[in-house]
């Protein structure tokens, strides 16, 4: 860390508080930092500041074993007991890093991810690649030329934000500021050097692809065996792989036409283009003459060049209509750019839209209900359209179909927002909660793995059973929690089209009457 003065006030910064230091275990590091605070309730009575990195769990464990700091033992847990809607004392501040958003922006300020590639490809920073005698063909020269080039640099950014956005909202990793700097120096250099570049070129011999797969646009690649692999953000990103989602006519186009300048992003101040390379070593073989090998080779520089038409290609806007992407006369709100196309979650932009504008003329309850209704096997909108529609039963009946209806009015759907304790991060939320609105407990937390599925259900999707064992378990939890509640009617039909209600009254009578849907 470092000690520095605010406002006359002397601080101590520690970046870490996990570590130990010099010759000093780590309860003794953090006993000696904590020492101005000890017995203290109101914090601004401390003759010194502090200010500490540190992981949850390490800090709650050193507070319990020690008995100098009960006071803020307690203040944290009832802070976060309460999810920060708990009055901290005078002088203390805590600000929970795990709610940071690395590629969120606003009218204001641009995304950490925009900050710090710009910072770190800043022109100046490598000016002495001008000299190079290897310039037009380093690999690493056209990475940071791509990101600071000022007529595209901001439209590839912009790109690879849509990446690390998808990761983000798979809710599998927290991205830190070390995960984003370490993907940023990875994706500039692959961990080469500029001595390393001639062998490179020379090692890849005839097989262009080889040193291709060094440019930042392949950078999710799976298959590549390298240091990446190792980077947990990295792999994050290579199990979202753009170069593994077919679009069958601008693959088609890609493969047996000329790539063409005209359709391509313009650069005003990168020197090097690939797409000369790109039409000198395509590979067109009839299929009975292609062996084992050579197939290999091709799938591996078609994806190529899928990856580098998700980054450099022009792009067309589109629209969402009745869950289709087409285009359409729409407003500028609902279009979306066609590369987002390639991301392997075809919902991630209408998600993104329900989570900013918190559901706004999207009708998502609706939909959600639909997409349930529809994998319990009621396809019926007239009936899911004001209902949620569960299975009474898991035995397959061949003659009929029952079903529970449960009111759609009586759920609520809300993006999960933590704006009270965002006040200092750049944050962007990343789930939606659909929830009972008197029984609370029975909720469905949507991230967006679940959103997906329930987009696709809508498009004819039947998921599997490892499907709804997997990351879908939460959807099989809810509705066994809605199962619980009490009921007295059912719905039987036959066919999806009439639908028959069978209900008790408080005698115990059954009474079975034609629905009107």
């Amino acid at each position: 860390g470092a000690r520095f003065k605010i406002n006359g006030v002397q601080f101590e910064s520690n970046y870490d508080g996990s570590q130990d230091e010099d010759h000093r275990v780590n309860n003794e590091v953090l006993e000696s930092f904590f020492g101005p605070f000890a017995g203290l309730s109101n914090y601004n009575e401390s003759q010194e500041g502090r200010i500490i990195a540190i992981n949850e769990g390490r800090l709650v464990e050193f507070l319990k074993s020690t008995s100098k700091h009960k006071k803020l033992h307690d203040t944290r847990e009832n802070y976060i007991y309460n999810e920060g809607h708990h009055e901290l004392p005078s002088g203390l501040m805590i600000i929970n890093l795990n709610l940071r958003s690395v590629a969120t922006q606003d009218n204001i300020e641009p995304s950490l991810f925009r900050s710090q590639i710009k910072a770190l490809t800043q022109k100046e920073l490598w000016s002495k690649c001008e000299t190079c005698p290897l310039a037009p063909k380093c690999f690493i020269k056209y990475n940071v030329d791509s990101f600071n080039d000022s007529a595209s640099g901001e439209e590839i950014i912009t790109r690879m934000e849509w990446l690390l956005r998808t990761a983000s909202l798979k809710r599998e990793l927290h991205i830190t500021m070390r995960d984003l700097r370490s993907f940023i120096a990875f994706t500039l250099t692959r961990d080469y050097e500029c001595a390393d570049i001639g062998k490179l070129l020379v090692a890849s011999g005839n097989q262009l692809e080889n040193y291709w797969q060094y440019y930042f646009f392949n950078i999710t690649n799976p298959s590549v065996d390298d240091s990446g692999n190792q980077d947990r953000l990295i792999k994050l990103l290579r199990e979202t792989d753009i170069g593994e989602v077919a679009i069958p006519d601008k693959d088609r186009d890609l493969f047996f036409g000329q790539h063409k300048a005209i359709d391509f992003l313009e650069f005003s101040e990168r020197a090097s283009f690939l797409i000369d390379e790109f039409n000198k070593n395509k590979i067109w073989v009839p299929a009975h003459e292609q062996d084992n090998s050579l197939v290999k080779r091709i799938r591996v520089i078609q994806k190529i060049f899928i990856r580098h038409q998700f980054f450099e290609g022009k792009s067309e806007l589109l629209s969402f209509e009745n869950g289709n992407a087409s285009p359409t006369k729409e407003t500028e709100e609902a279009k979306f750019p066609s590369y987002l196309l390639r991301l392997p979650y075809h919902s991630v932009f209408k998600f993104t839209k329900v989570l900013t504008n918190e559901d706004k003329g999207i009708n998502t309850k609706e939909n959600i209900s639909r997409a349930i209704s529809l994998n319990e096997g009621c396809d019926n909108p007239g009936i899911d359209k004001n209902h949620l529609v569960l299975a009474s039963t898991d035995i397959r009946d061949p003659y009929s179909k029952s079903f529970r209806l449960f009111d759609l009015n009586d759920f609520e759907l809300f993006v999960n927002r933590t704006d009270h304790l965002v006040k200092y991060l750049e944050y962007e939320p990343d789930s939606l909660t659909f929830r009972h609105k008197t029984q609370k407990h029975i909720k469905l937390t949507i991230s967006l793995d679940l959103y997906e599925m329930l987009y696709f259900i809508q498009q004819g999707f039947s998921p599997s059973l490892n499907d709804l064992r997997g990351k879908f378990i939460e959807l099989i939890i809810f509705k066994n929690l809605l199962e619980n509640l009490i009921y007295k009617e059912v719905v039987v039909t036959s066919d999806n089209l009439e639908f028959y209600r069978i209900s008790k009254d408080e005698q115990s009578r059954l009474y079975i009457e034609t629905m009107d849907v």
